[in-house]
């Protein structure tokens, strides 16, 4: 079984002003791992007493930054598309501990969530790692903080190392007004989830669509960063770009049925 680390903060979405919901990719993508059955799961992360370590599996190994505070979003929704406001933001993650030597971890996944990776750290680390498997959910490095209002900005990724999977949703693509074809360059893998509308995966000069599965679906949140850690982690294992994206698409898929890190659960793995 091979060895995963998880890098980037958690988060708290207060949805419709009132309702606290735990999550973050790096919360999803560790418990998600977990729940698949890896065992030598490991993140790093930073927040407070707000967020509970207790969110994460037992069985993950966690090293966390103390920081004053636990990044979060008012979150809302307009025309089934998500918005957010930025409430607070967590510590920058100090990434020395590992980004001037050999890792351990045979994938990697950065998971940042808003400004908590720098771009530096994260040269550094894939530099010095030529044979790990780096998997990125970058929604940290395009988000930008518009007097509080959360906007897309892609520009910053020209700057990152090149990945073996980079993973986008429509939702930023068409928030951002970006091309698509401007993604190909930054991994060797680009996949991007449409909710409902399943996920497309592109891989050289291919393009592999990949279908939903029908779902009593009650909450979106965290289904990406589900199917990134399952397609992820299938991937690695069996070089099967369909295998891995019906795989996660069903995992992903039922998930919806639950809200918030509930949907992390055994029932989805049926």
């Amino acid at each position: 079984m091979f060895k995963s680390l998880v890098i980037g903060n958690p988060s708290i979405d207060i949805l419709n002003g009132k309702v606290y919901q735990p999550g973050g990719p790096v919360a999803y993508v560790a418990n998600t791992l977990s729940l698949i059955g890896l065992e030598k799961i490991k993140i790093i992360s930073s927040f407070d007493k707000e967020y509970s370590i207790n969110h994460f599996d037992s069985k993950i190994t966690t090293n966390i930054d103390n920081s004053n505070t636990t990044t979060k979003f008012n979150t809302y929704y307009k025309n089934s598309v998500r918005y957010q406001i930025l409430e607070s933001k967590a510590s920058i993650l100090n990434l020395n501990q590992i980004s001037n030597k050999k890792l351990l971890s045979d994938i990697v996944f950065f998971t940042p969530v808003m400004d908590e990776i720098k771009i530096s750290d994260t040269n550094k680390i894939v530099n010095n790692n030529e044979d790990t498997f780096f998997v990125s959910l970058p929604q940290g490095w395009i988000r930008k903080n518009n007097q509080k209002n959360i906007t897309y900005d892609f520009s910053n990724m020209k700057l990152l190392p090149t990945f073996d999977i980079i993973f986008f949703s429509e939702e930023e693509i068409y928030l951002s007004k970006i091309a698509k074809n401007e993604l190909l360059d930054l991994a060797k893998v680009l996949v991007i989830t449409n909710g409902k509308n399943g996920s497309t995966i592109y891989y050289k000069n291919n393009t592999f669509k990949i279908d939903a599965h029908i779902a009593n679906t009650i909450d979106t949140l965290g289904a990406g960063d589900i199917y990134a850690a399952v397609f992820s982690a299938t991937y690695f294992e069996t070089k099967n770009l369909i295998i891995a994206g019906e795989k996660a698409s069903k995992i992903a898929s039922k998930s919806t049925a639950y809200r918030g890190l509930k949907s992390v659960n055994s029932n989805i793995l049926i």
